[in-house]
């Protein structure tokens, strides 16, 4: 490999890793704002609830209701629990691996330049092992991207029993008559949780398929 190709690549790889780095903590951010927002979830729960007690013997519907909702927002703060956990160990791993990246880098540009060969032996082994060290972190990251997908199929599969709640709602209205604009807006507030929730889910999906692609871009070039 020519001096300008070498340094093309190298280039290339910090650009890569300095991407991940960013998706990662992108990731991680999402995931922590969804925790704080799925409390409003909670409170929906809180709010059918008390109009379920000041109901009456009608209310009997709306329990079923509050207990849904309750289900679906523990559901929901299960997986975005793991989800943040998952996320911030691959904050601390891109923030590893670009450093190792930068490192790697810095050894290469050395060898490029050239080094006294005196010291050539120990040079090497020391650029191999920041290499494989570096190409540990990827795979790590990879395994951690592939659970993050998992985690965050899961979300999509419990934002989609949103609807079935609103519908719910909307039926046991028609069949109380009581509360009617209350429980409206529960409906307004969920089906506004509900379009929410989604967009953040196809947001980190995004995120975490530009991540898998940049870490498969960087096992090409370290390959």
């Amino acid at each position: 490999m020519t001096n300008s190709s070498a340094e093309s690549s190298r280039h290339g790889s910090v650009h890569s890793t300095t991407e991940l780095y960013r998706s990662c903590m992108i990731l991680a951010e999402e995931a922590r704002s969804l925790l704080v927002e799925n409390e409003g979830m909670k409170r929906l729960g809180l709010n059918a609830q008390v109009l379920a007690s000041q109901t009456g013997e009608q209310g009997g519907a709306l329990e079923v209701i509050v207990a849904e909702i309750g289900r679906l927002s523990m559901a929901i703060r299960e997986v975005l629990g793991e989800l943040g956990g998952s996320a911030r160990v691959l904050s601390a791993s891109s923030i590893s691996l670009l450093h190792l990246c930068h490192l790697h880098s810095s050894y290469a540009r050395g060898r490029i330049i050239g080094i006294d060969p005196a010291g050539g032996d120990v040079y090497d082994t020391t650029l191999r092992t920041v290499g494989d060290n570096r190409m540990s972190r990827l795979v790590e990251l990879d395994l951690r991207l592939c659970g993050v997908g998992g985690l965050v199929a899961d979300l999509s599969r419990i934002t989609q029993q949103i609807p079935p709640v609103t519908t719910m709602i909307r039926i046991v209205i028609t069949e109380i008559k009581l509360r009617t604009a209350e429980l409206m807006g529960t409906v307004e507030d969920l089906k506004n949780f509900h379009a929410h929730l989604d967009a953040k889910v196809e947001r980190m999906s995004q995120i975490r398929a530009l991540g898998a692609r940049l870490i498969n871009e960087l096992r090409r070039e370290n390959a």
